[in-house]
This record gives structure tokens, C-alpha cells and sequence, in this order.
């Protein structure tokens, strides 16, 4: 896990890289995966809440 905290252009906004075990889901789409990265976005954009999360 790592993340970085970003202050500027309206934003306030913490970041968060995660890698984690793939779903059973996942690993039978993709032989061979085995581990996914998910990277969320949580703080205040533009004076409102803000969180997105990418996997």
C-alpha cells in the first residue's frame, strides 16, 4: 500500500494505491492474474466530496 496526499486546483484529495488477491471472477477472465491494483481518490474536489475508486 502506498499513498500521496494532493493540495492545489481545488482540491484536496488523498490517494491510495492498494494491490490486492484478484476475485475468482477476475482470475478466470484473465488466466494467470493473480493480483489486481485498486487506486482510490478520497477528499474534497471543487468544494464538494469526492471518491472514485479504479481497479
Amino acid at each position: 500500500m502506498a499513498s500521496d496526499h494532493e493540495i492545489g486546483h481545488g482540491r484536496n484529495i488523498t490517494w491510495t494505491l492498494r494491490a490486492k488477491q484478484a476475485p475468482e471472477h477476475i482470475r478466470e477472465a484473465w488466466i494467470g492474474a493473480s493480483w489486481i491494483v485498486e487506486m482510490t481518490a478520497d477528499g474534497i474536489r471543487d468544494g464538494k466530496p469526492f471518491r472514485a475508486t479504479h481497479l
